[in-house]
């Protein structure tokens, strides 16, 4: 979950979220979501396994503020003010509509399939993300605090849940000032995290938890359908949940082709799916879109995810809020959650493959 603005534009790629925000939303905006959410909460320290935004509002709220604002605008040096509530600009589609989303991706994983293994071989499973959230921290007197921080995650994954975790955090932004003061103290007090900054531990065997990393996958559709949903808890809140056991496969491994080409026939079975078309992703590459629209009461939203339509593999996931949330002072539509799939391999050693 990173610093001045050369950081932040590298770590947005050519994106930069701050194109197109409305620097008019009013601070309450942000306070009354703050003022819902549950808390305390640990602060996140490596990417975790995903769920869909089921859990009620104020954990959404949460998370709608954690992807709004760790930037910086063009000429600037510092974050931008309490009063900058704006999420990211929504990513544009073309050449979507009446296209078959099952027929799409079942060319793609055809193509797929025939693909050489490049994700190579070693002892760890190696994964590099990049994602936007909030953090939330305390100190000894009960007090809390929170901040948006952006992170790019590395995690070297071994078989016995050896491994390491690496996360580089950005510049904190407060929604309040005194999110900010009593974030300060904490650190001066020797408590919670610092940003920007980095967090880079190793772990011995069964150190690092994983449902999917070094698992025997299926190339069988139906059986890596079985697969993915038995590592989901969240299993039962359907088609939304289908997209990201998908997600949770390419956060805690590389994927190589033939079950890459499985996951993408899962995929294409799901009902409600629509294909959004083409579109350009926020590290810049060209991807292939499809979503689910979940109109639950809690959080109405358009989850998204994006391969990339000469491997198949996936490269991004998004998720946009599609009506009004009562108590949330946010445009609709409003990206609520996205996370960019930057690198995977197998690797011999803890250190970055080349």
């Amino acid at each position: 979950m990173n610093s001045d603005i050369e950081t932040i534009r590298t770590l947005l790629s050519p994106h930069d979220p701050a194109v197109g925000v409305d620097p008019t939303v009013p601070e309450t905006s942000l306070t009354t979501m703050f003022g819902d959410a549950p808390g305390p909460r640990p602060v996140r320290r490596a990417r975790g396994r995903r769920t869909a935004m089921f859990a009620g509002a104020g954990v959404a709220a949460a998370a709608i503020v954690g992807i709004a604002g760790v930037v910086t605008l063009p000429g600037h040096g510092e974050p931008v003010t309490e009063a900058r509530a704006a999420t990211p600009p929504l990513l544009t589609y073309h050449g979507g509509g009446p296209t078959s989303a099952r027929d799409v991706l079942l060319g793609l994983a055809e193509r797929t399939e025939r693909l050489p293994d490049t994700a190579g071989t070693g002892r760890y499973a190696y994964v590099q993300t990049r994602n936007w959230e909030l953090s939330d921290q305390g100190n000894a007197k009960g007090e809390t605090s929170s901040a948006v921080i952006a992170t790019t995650s590395q995690q070297w994954l071994a078989a016995d849940g050896s491994g390491r975790q690496r996360s580089e955090y950005g510049a904190p932004y407060f929604p309040t000032a005194r999110d900010r003061k009593v974030w300060e103290k904490t650190e001066k007090d020797g408590g919670g995290i610092v940003a920007p900054g980095k967090d880079d531990q190793r772990f011995g065997p069964g150190g690092i938890p994983f449902r999917l990393a070094w698992k025997a996958l299926s190339t069988n559709p139906k059986i890596l359908k079985k697969q993915l949903y038995a590592a989901n808890p969240n299993s039962e809140d359907g088609q939304v949940e289908r997209l990201v056991d998908i997600e949770n496969l390419y956060s805690e491994r590389p994927v190589r082709p033939a079950v890459a080409a499985a996951a993408l026939r899962v995929v294409a079975d799901i009902p409600g799916l629509h294909y959004d078309g083409m579109t350009t992703d926020r590290a810049a590459r060209t991807g292939l879109a499809v979503s689910v629209q979940w109109n639950g009461s809690a959080i109405p939203q358009r989850y998204t995810l994006i391969f990339d339509p000469q491997t198949g593999r996936l490269l991004d996931s998004e998720q946009v809020l599609t009506r009004t949330v009562k108590g949330w002072n946010v445009k609709v539509p409003s990206v609520i959650s996205y996370t960019v799939f930057l690198k995977s391999s197998f690797t011999q050693s803890l250190e970055p493959p080349k």
